[in-house]
């Protein structure tokens, strides 16, 4: 109970303090992998993801794993602030409500689909 309400009040400072940039700088020669699942059709979602894409843009240096895996390779450093965009359940919802926010806003993202599940053969655990 005192671990989430030291989380909460960290939260706080670091959001409503104007922190965030320092630790984005502190740590912009990391690499982040932002995952996403699912993108359920409400009329929320197309505003939301916009605004969070617009977030990305702004604070962010978008890369694709190819330029991850690139610059991992060569030994040459990634740009500050590195992000990369992964989907993790390669559903139909988000082809039909994700992709087309993502394409809008030239965000690379990586789309990764199981063929177990494509094959009818098995569920994915979270959606049994």
């Amino acid at each position: 109970m005192l671990e989430l309400g030291i989380k909460r009040i960290a939260r706080t400072i670091l959001h409503q303090g104007g922190c965030l940039g320092g630790v984005r700088w502190w740590n912009r020669h990391g690499i982040r992998i932002l995952m996403y699942h699912d993108f359920p059709s409400s009329p929320e979602l197309p505003e939301m993801l916009a605004q969070q894409c617009k977030h990305m843009q702004e604070h962010y240096t978008l890369v694709s794993l190819d330029d991850i895996g690139r610059h991992v390779r060569q030994g040459t450093p990634l740009p500050p602030n590195a992000l990369a965009v992964t989907i993790d359940d390669g559903n139909r919802d988000f082809l039909d409500n994700g992709y087309p926010i993502f394409e809008a806003h030239k965000i690379p993202v990586a789309v990764f689909l199981v063929s177990g599940f494509l094959d009818g053969q098995f569920w994915l655990w979270w959606d049994k």
